[in-house]
Parts: C-alpha cells; sequence; structure tokens
C-alpha cells in the first residue's frame, strides 16, 4: 500500500502521531475500504527477469555454502594449503585436484615438483611450475592435519542431511 493512503487514513484517526501502531490501523482501515487489494499488473519481461534475478541469488547462496564446506574440509585435512592461493575457486581447478589426489602434506612432499606437476597433466589441466613450488614449500612447513579425513564424516556435515555424502572428497 502507498505511504500517501496510509497518511490519508492516520491523520484522521491520530493527527500528530506517527507510529507503527498508528500506522498499521490506517492500513486496517484503508485495506477495509479497498485500497491496496489489487496486485499491480507487471510486463512479462519484467516478470522474468525478477524470478531470473531471484534464481540467479539462490545459486550463489549455495554455491557459497558449498565453498565454505569444501574449505572446512580442506582445512581439517589440508590446514594453510588454501591459503596458499589467491582465489581457490577463480583461476584453476588445479589446487582442488592436488588436494583431492594427495589428502596429506605428507603425500604432497613425496611427490615432489614432478609428481605434482605429472597428477596435473593426467587430468588434462595446465598449471604454472611456481604453483608447485608453492604447494612444495607449503608442505615441507604445514602443521599436522586436525584430523584424518576418513573421520571427518559427521563434523563437516549439516544435521539432516544424508549419511551417503563421501565426506573426504566428494567425487
Amino acid at each position: 500500500m502507498h505511504p500517501f493512503t496510509s497518511k490519508q487514513y492516520r491523520q484522521p484517526a491520530d493527527p500528530g502521531h506517527k507510529t507503527d501502531d498508528t500506522d498499521l490501523a490506517a492500513i486496517w482501515r484503508a485495506t477495509t475500504h479497498g485500497f491496496g487489494l489489487l496486485e499491480p499488473t507487471w510486463p512479462d519481461d519484467y516478470v522474468t527477469i525478477q524470478l531470473l534475478r531471484r534464481h540467479r541469488r539462490d545459486l550463489v547462496d549455495k554455491t557459497a555454502m558449498l565453498q565454505c564446506q569444501v574449505r572446512e574440509i580442506l582445512h581439517a585435512a589440508m590446514p594453510g594449503y588454501a591459503e596458499c592461493f589467491c582465489h581457490l575457486w577463480d583461476d584453476s581447478p588445479a589446487p582442488l585436484v592436488i588436494a583431492r589426489n594427495t589428502t596429506s602434506a605428507e603425500a604432497v612432499r613425496q611427490l615432489g615438483v614432478a609428481g605434482l606437476a605429472q597428477l596435473v597433466q593426467q587430468q588434462g589441466l595446465h598449471c604454472r611450475t611456481e604453483a608447485f613450488h608453492k604447494i612444495l614449500a607449503w608442505a615441507q612447513q604445514a602443521p599436522p592435519a586436525a584430523a584424518s579425513s576418513a573421520s571427518m564424516t559427521t563434523a563437516s556435515r549439516k544435521p539432516g542431511k544424508s549419511s551417503s555424502w563421501n565426506a573426504t572428497w566428494p567425487t
């Protein structure tokens, strides 16, 4: 309902007082007299854009939630690994592929730069050599994992979700 309508119904009953209670009473009086009962008719293009915007907002929210869950699992298995990358999600899938296939700093140290490069090439991805050196430097000074990735089944899952989710690394 337009504010001018509620103002017209508020002033005769409560002149000089503007509170939520008096506004609510004015809106009720205006509604019972037939104002504000019809929804405006919007053009089809506007309705379509509005629905697409709401759908995009929902997808962005779900993406952010999933990224937080993956970061939580990644931090539990490989503390500090995600901080090696400015844009973990944007640049390349290579950091996540390496994390999924190694799951620990010890495994990264064992592979070395050549093993990391081979792992990324097997997946058909490209990554700069400097990134492999950065990952190996992290592995040399990485703190121990908080818990093994196999024991992360319930800590990273929301209550009420299905227990069939593989908490180590979803495939």
